[in-house]
């Protein structure tokens, strides 16, 4: 680590549990195609509700979501209209599924070209999927980054984050700085309690 604010990270990785991430809809998984499709399917609804749609897709008789065979739009938004943002959620799924009849995506570049895929998104895909050191940067890590010194949009963060820690301490970064987030580095910090000297609060 070459700054304060690298220590100030490796102490937070250090010292802070891992953010224990339950995703059960994800269980039990090893397509790409239905893993990223069922991480579009949970964003912003519970594991139940995203389950239930994941099931009638991909293990409906006969199946609506396939990979290499033509997707119907009609179908496929009956079924995640309950879950909201119907549209969006639909324009990701056909993107997905357009993108995988060319090639299964492996890097961070060819998921950025799939609609909706953010950055966190990307990072729990490759790290579910392919097991891939991968760093994800979303609102609550940004919080807690700019607190220790970093700047810039979760794009920028990421870089230094790439940068500043050795690949096997990636998948570390998000859930331990939600885990320190909730406990001690929230919207109100907890500065008495907390073992950082912050820079900015």
């Amino acid at each position: 680590m070459r700054d304060d604010r690298g220590s100030r990270l490796l102490k937070i990785l250090d010292g802070t549990e891992m953010e224990k991430f339950d995703f059960s809809a994800l269980r039990g998984l090893k397509d790409p195609f239905e893993i990223l499709v069922t991480i579009v399917l949970g964003l912003k609804v519970t594991d139940e509700k995203c389950t239930e749609a994941r099931i009638k897709l991909f293990d409906s008789n006969p199946k609506i979501l396939r990979r290499g065979r033509p997707l119907v739009k009609e179908a496929v938004q009956e079924i995640i209209r309950p879950l909201g943002m119907e549209k969006s959620r639909y324009l990701s799924i056909l993107s997905i599924h357009d993108f995988f009849d060319r090639k299964v995506p492996t890097t961070f570049g060819e998921l950025s070209k799939i609609h909706g895929v953010g950055p966190k998104t990307a990072a729990l895909y490759l790290d579910v999927a392919f097991g891939k050191p991968s760093v994800c940067v979303d609102v609550h890590c940004a919080r807690v980054l700019n607190r220790i010194g970093y700047e810039g949009d979760p794009k920028i963060l990421q870089l230094d984050l790439m940068t500043d820690l050795p690949k096997e301490r990636w998948n570390e970064v998000n859930p331990k700085l939600i885990s320190h987030g909730k406990d001690l580095c929230g919207p109100k910090p907890d500065c008495g309690r907390c073992f950082l000297k912050c820079v900015r609060i």
